[in-house]
């Protein structure tokens, strides 16, 4: 601040809080309130004497540090220039701070603030005669302006609270120290270093908690416990050693290290805490003893660089978000003597490839493996009997889920694999009781054989197609094994779905779902001696669990949704005879990968193959004179060739908004966007 400036306004630097030091020149006469409010690092160099009448009473809200400019006085608060910089003076050999208030305990003094004032506390051996022996219960507690410290080294405890929320930027402990108090220097945001004498032998909950610009401290060897948020919120602590003979780290005594890139936990620890390296984002690898039994709740969740981890043979359990969010863990070994995996215990584990769940484990948790969206293969131990709600969910890798034969597994959760997208086949073993609402929700891909020959009372219902295991029954929706496969049984020669509606219309019958329940659809050609010659309006949309369908010859027209939503369906052949695909046909049948337009359809609807995202390549015949708006919208993987040479008139502007690439077919033109058949293959002509 330049020495012109005579007034400093109200709230003129509130919540510069990266602000460390300022020099307020000797002409200030006039300093607003609030002035320096919540400006958590700074002190103050005040070229005056003394405050001087014209600085409001509340110029110094926050209580900062604040040094008067003295040529001689060493004591209180005073400062001068040393080669141009602002340096607070020494205090004399045997100078104690005034107004400091001792307490008789037994065995001496406590000591505690008093209506001192000192920045710079000077605390005395004796008092009365006595030695001091402790720092009081919050004896310097929410002193903003207490800068340093200095004990004496008869002092054997240091108290509860005994320094929360100072301004201390270091402070020498002495020898004789035993024990430091929960809280003792808890929201010490400014403290940066601190040495732990030998005779500690314990460290109190909390006792450096958010003591954020603390970088290093060594912990002595005395010391046998890591208490509770010892160190929890140190987030600019890179490194500790922890000594030898602690045995236990308390809940959350490490949560939110961000900065700590290392630790090594010793050998004879056998309990880590609930939290207790929980976001710790920098580390990226950790050794956790043989002597631990147990990972407690949310012990490493959110170290977000952690790559690899070692679980040793004694851990029995993993406890309830033990790994949550580490989202670069890529593999981890679960020991052998693990029973159960608990709720969230690698939810959104984002980077893991793969995972060996042990025999012995016999449940799955809530969450467990939620959002594990690179997860692509897991095989369910034979000894696991429930899998827990949400556990697989948004495991959007997941292609292949193993349970063996032999399974006790009898409880699958409520959406348990919802939108595993990339799943294809599950074998749900005979002992399956119960299987939740929703389990598989969204995994449009699955097809579900149950070891069951009919749907047990605890299944809750599901969309998907699922087959029922059966040794001679062809008919209907069942399975057998093939060579070790699960395959659907082939449909005896003349059988058609059970359950269909059959409305009269002219010229013959349309054709509807009804009450049928097939996955693999078989539609008769003639019904009470007419010919099926329509899939009505809406005939099958929203049946999820149709797998395909076989349309007889005698169909000329597919009806306006016929087939929308039904996601399970992979592929259809539309007989030769159709003439026009209504609108919205096969909208959102995000499973169907091919479909042949016969050659004389004249029409195709607007929407008609929306969201088929499946859908990799279709040809329009010559003859399709007419396509409406958004025709293959959202149909993100397909191209399109059209035997036209050009875009008909009668093709809606709209018809390719998703824009997809689309070739015209020519004999002869090899430049552009052209195609010819090559044994029977459309195939773009090279460019030159």
């Amino acid at each position: 601040i330049p020495n012109g400036v005579t007034t400093i306004g109200n709230y003129a630097f509130y919540e510069c809080s990266s602000l460390t030091t300022i020099a307020i020149p000797e002409g200030v006469t006039s300093i607003g309130g609030y002035a320096f409010a919540y400006c958590t690092k700074l002190i103050i160099y005040a070229e005056a004497e003394s405050k001087p009448d014209g600085w409001d009473p509340n110029w110094n809200y926050s209580n900062r540090p604040a040094y008067w400019y003295s040529e001689e006085n060493k004591s209180g608060n005073y400062w001068r220039f040393v080669d141009g910089v602002p340096t607070v003076w020494e205090k004399d050999e045997g100078y104690y701070t005034e107004g400091l208030q001792f307490t008789k305990i037994t065995g001496g003094y406590e000591v505690s603030v008093g209506t001192a004032t000192d920045n710079d506390i000077r605390i005395p051996a004796v008092y009365k005669g006595e030695s001091v022996i402790k720092i009081a219960y919050e004896g310097f507690s929410h002193k903003n302006n207490i800068v340093s410290i200095k004990i004496p080294n008869g002092v054997t405890v240091i108290g509860i609270e005994a320094f929360r929320s100072t301004s201390l930027i270091t402070i020498d402990l002495p020898e004789g120290v035993t024990s430091i108090g929960s809280s003792a220097f808890r929201d010490c945001r400014s403290l940066t270093t601190i040495d732990i004498p030998e005779g500690v032998t314990s460290i109190g909950e909390g006792a450096f908690y958010n003591c954020s610009r603390l970088t290093t401290i060594v912990i002595p060897d005395s010391v046998t416990s890591i208490s509770s948020s010892a160190f929890s919120g140190c987030s600019s602590l890179t490194t500790i050693a922890i000594p030898e003979g602690v045995t236990s780290i308390g809940s959350n005594a490490f949560y939110h290290c961000i900065s700590l890139t290392t630790i090594v936990i010793p050998e004879g620890v056998t309990s880590i805490g609930s939290s207790a390296f929980s976001d710790c984002r920098s580390l990226t690898t950790i050794d956790i003893p043989e002597g631990v039994e147990s990972i407690s709740s949310s012990a490493f969740s959110d170290c977000s660089s952690l790559t690899t981890i070692v679980i040793p043979e004694g851990v029995t359990s993993i406890g309830s978000g033990a790994f949550e969010d580490c989202r670069s863990l890529t593999t981890i070994d679960i020991p052998e003597g693990v029973t159960s995996i608990g709720d969230s215990a690698f939810y959104n584990c984002s980077s893991l490839t793969t995972i060996a769940i042990p025999e012995g484990v016999t449940s799955i948790g809530y969450f467990a493996f939620q959002y594990c969206g690179s997860l692509t293969t897991i095989v369910i131990p034979e000894s696991v009997t429930s899998i827990g709600n949400y556990a697989f969910r948004y495991c959007y890798s997941l292609t292949t889920i193993s349970i063996p034969e032999g399974s006790r597994l009898t409880t699958i959760g409520d959406y348990a694999f919802e939108d595993c997208s990339s799943l294809t086949t599950i074998v749900i073993p005979e002992g399956v009781t119960d299987i939740g609402y929703y389990a598989f929700l969204y995994c449009d891909k699955l097809i579900i054989y149950a070891d069951a020959e009919s749907k047990p009372d605890g299944w809750n219902p599901d969309n998907r197609p699922v087959y029922w295991y059966s040794e001679v029954q062809k008919n209907g929706n069942y399975w057998r094994y093939v060579n070790g496969v699960p395959t659907v049984w082939e449909k005896a020669e003349g059988y058609y779905t059970e359950g269909l509606k059959f409305t009269k219309i002219t010229g013959g019958y349309e054709v509807s779902e009804g009450t049928a329940t097939d996955n693999d659809i078989r539609i008769p050609a003639v019904y009470e001696g007419e010919s099926v010659i329509k899939i009505a309006d809406y005939g099958f949309s929203g049946k999820r669990d149709i797998f395909s369908i076989k349309i007889p010859d005698s169909v000329t027209s597919i009806g306006s949704y016929a087939f929308s939503n039904c996601n399970s369906l992979t592929t259809i052949v539309i007989p030769e005879g159709v003439t026009a695909i209504g609108d919205q046909t096969f909208n959102d049948c995000r499973s169907l990968t091919t479909i042949d337009i016969p050659e004389g359809v004249t029409s195709i609807g607007s929407y008609a193959f929306d969201f088929c995202s499946s859908l990799t390549t279709i040809v329009i015949p010559e003859g399709v004179t007419d396509i409406g708006n958004y025709a293959f919208r959202a149909c993100d993987k397909l191209i399109i060739y059209a035997e036209a040479e050009g875009k008909p008139d009668g093709w809606n502007s709209s018809w390719n908004n998703s824009n997809r690439p689309v070739y015209w077919y020519s004999e002869v033109k090899k430049s552009g966007n052209y195609w010819r058949y090559v044994d029977g293959v459309p195939t773009p002509w090279n460019r030159y």
